[in-house]
């Protein structure tokens, strides 16, 4: 390893020194003085010597002459480094004395790396030694060496005179610039501290000893690396010699500190060499506690981790676009549930893999989403293998700034659902098909026994759907409706057919045989799986308003609304139609009697809807 021997009285350069050269891997001696150099080196030679010229003891000028005047040294190089005698003449009596180098103060530690380097790499000539200088050459260089002496006196001297009037010029202004600046500090919300090249502190502010719960008399008679926890100094005074040889940018680094009473607490300093009259001294720092923002951020983070553990291992698919509707983050359960990667995703359009039936609706739904209508929707999805998925969403719109720039949705797979859904369908219209072919069965029963009313029923429900739909009914109470109308006269079964297809007038007891089919209809369908409407509607289809309907005399709205509308349709249709008993009365006669007895009789809108069948939509009976 190259050694290399410093000489300097000056503290603080012997830090700095020691700390950029061992920062690059040399091994250094340090010594105060000239007469120290040349007895270290003398019992192990250094490979290079760098040396101060103003030093007690002995100076680097002599240093120098003894240095190549010394058979054991006399080869090994010799660079001057100094902030004192700078001039050129100065320069020029130090070579003449033999030194390799001749490097003025303060140079970047990188451009002072690279002189040292050189120096080391450049090849020397071995010269002869000479044990002793002749008395001319003496005199000369004593000459010489009086001569720089003096110049640098008179030059200090003119010197100390000018600063002494600078400095009486500008006490005043000094004085009011640093109140100025000591109350910017003391008012300062981050702690503000100087510390010298050892870590001892100079100066703190009020925040910085209050922060850290000492006193500020206290604070100072500490060094930083007391309140630094041991396992972290190594690595700040590592960064330091970086920010000092430039290996590190001096920018905020975070560190950990700990206070009198054993809290810790991460602040974010940002530091810079602190200099005094030209040479480094310490560092100077700006410390902001951000114990409460690392908190937050750390407790952000494991949330952030949680949900996203949670996003990950559910069953259902996360994911979000942006407003034009580009794949921006999904889960990666998409893969188990559609085989294609996360990676296959991002960045893609959502709609590469609706199943193309279903685009145009699900763009729809996307475009009133973005537009601030939140709906959920349903569709298919095509795998990677071209397997049909059935999927929910449940989305939310994004906001940035008050706009939507995008939504989050959550994809659930409900194929194993519609599946099922649409077997109950299809089992649901088997059952529907077969209770129609038996309520058809029904009604060509009533019609063998009826045969001169044949198609009565199947009028009538006609008829009662198109009133129906004119009062609004729709689905399943159409359904009921037409199920109702269409066997309303099921219960004729119990009355003799004789009477049935009588051609003249009823007796009073042949009537009231005829009127309990009403009743008869009724048992027939209770105990059959019928909507309770149905039955009840064939119950009641020959009550009135008035109570003058059979079989139990209900009023008003006693009787069920498909009950009251269906006894409408059944009026109109046997007025209209032939009887045994007497021939067809014709329509108008029909209409006549039903406007007549509207509210009467007979539910008025019922009526009304009745009317506007015929005469609005020009209805007929097929």
């Amino acid at each position: 390893m190259t050694r290399i021997l410093i000489a300097d009285d000056n503290e603080q350069n012997l830090y700095l020194l020691e700390t950029v050269l061992k920062s690059q891997g040399y091994d250094v001696i340090s010594v105060r003085n000239g007469a120290e150099a040349i007895e270290s080196a003398s019992e192990n030679p250094p490979d290079i010597i760098v040396t101060d010229i103003l030093m007690p003891v002995m100076d680097g000028f002599e240093l120098c002459r003894r240095w190549r005047a010394n058979e054991l040294l006399s080869q090994v190089p010799f660079v001057f480094y100094t902030a004192t005698y700078t001039d050129l003449k100065d320069e020029k009596f130090a070579l003449s004395l033999g030194a390799d180098r001749f490097v003025v103060k303060p140079q970047q530690p990188e451009v002072l790396v690279k002189i040292i380097q050189e120096v080391l790499n450049k090849p020397r000539k071995v010269k002869p030694v000479s044990r002793k200088n002749s008395p001319e050459k003496e005199t000369k260089e004593l000459q010489q060496y009086n001569e720089v002496l003096f110049r640098k006196l008179e030059k200090k001297v003119k010197q100390l005179e000018d600063v002494i009037t600078k400095q009486k010029n500008t006490e005043d202004e000094l004085r009011e610039s640093e109140l100025k600046h000591r109350t910017l500090i003391t008012q300062s919300p981050d702690g503000i501290f100087i510390v010298d090249l050892k870590g001892n502190f100079l100066a703190v502010n009020r925040v910085m000893y209050e922060n850290l719960k000492y006193s500020e008399k206290e604070l100072l008679s500490m060094g930083i690396w007391d309140i630094v926890p041991e396992q972290y100094i190594e690595q700040h005074k590592k960064r330091l010699a970086e920010i000092i040889t430039g290996k590190a940018p001096n920018e905020a680094a975070e560190y950990i500190v700990r206070a009198k009473d054993g809290g810790l607490y991460v602040v974010e300093i940002t530091s810079a060499p602190y200099y005094e009259g030209g040479k480094l001294v310490g560092f100077q720092g700006v410390a902001r506690d951000i114990t409460e923002r690392r908190k937050a951020e750390d407790l952000l983070r494991s949330s952030e981790e949680k949900y996203r553990s949670l996003v990950e291992n559910i069953n259902d698919v996360f994911y979000t676009l942006d407003d034009q509707g580009t794949i921006t983050y999904i889960s990666p359960v998409v893969e188990r549930l559609s085989k294609y990667k996360v990676s296959d995703l991002i960045g893609k359009s959502f709609t590469s893999i609706i199943f193309p039936e279903d685009l145009p609706d699900v763009v729809s739904s996307y475009n009133r989403l973005i537009s601030g209508q939140i709906e959920p929707a349903e569709f298919r999805i095509a795998d990677k293998d071209g397997r049909i998925i059935y999927v929910r969403t449940s989305s939310r719109p994004i906001f940035k700034d008050g706009k939507i720039v995008g939504i989050t949705a959550l994809i659930t797979d409900v194929t194993e659902r519609k599946l099922a859904e649409q077997d109950l369908i299809k089992s649901y219209q088997k059952v529907r098909k077969t209770l129609n072919d038996a309520i058809n069965t029904m009604a060509k029963i009533v019609e063998m026994r009826d045969p001169y009313t044949a198609g009565h029923q199947h009028r009538v429900a006609e008829l009662s759907i198109a009133i129906a739909k004119e009062l609004g009914y729709r689905g399943d109470h159409i359904e009921n409706l037409y199920m109702a109308a269409l066997i309303h006269d099921i219960g004729k079964i119990y009355v003799p057919s004789d009477i049935l297809s009588k051609p003249g007038r009823l007796t009073n007891i042949e009537f009231n045989l005829v009127k309990t089919h009403a009743q008869g209809s009724y048992d027939i369908l209770r105990n059959m799986e019928f909507p309770t409407s149905v039955a009840q509607s064939v119950l009641q289809h020959h009550e009135r308003l008035d109570g003058s309907g059979y079989p139990s005399g209900l009023r008003g709205e006693a009787v069920c609304r498909e009950a009251r509308l269906i006894a409408v349709a059944d009026v109109v249709e046997a007025m209209s139609s032939h009887r045994p008993y007497r021939p067809a009365l014709g329509m108008d006669k029909a209409l006549e009697e039903i406007s007549a007895n509207k509210g009467k009789l007979y539910d008025g809108a019922v009526v009304d809807a009745c009317l506007n069948v015929f005469r609005k939509q020009g209805f007929k009976f097929e």
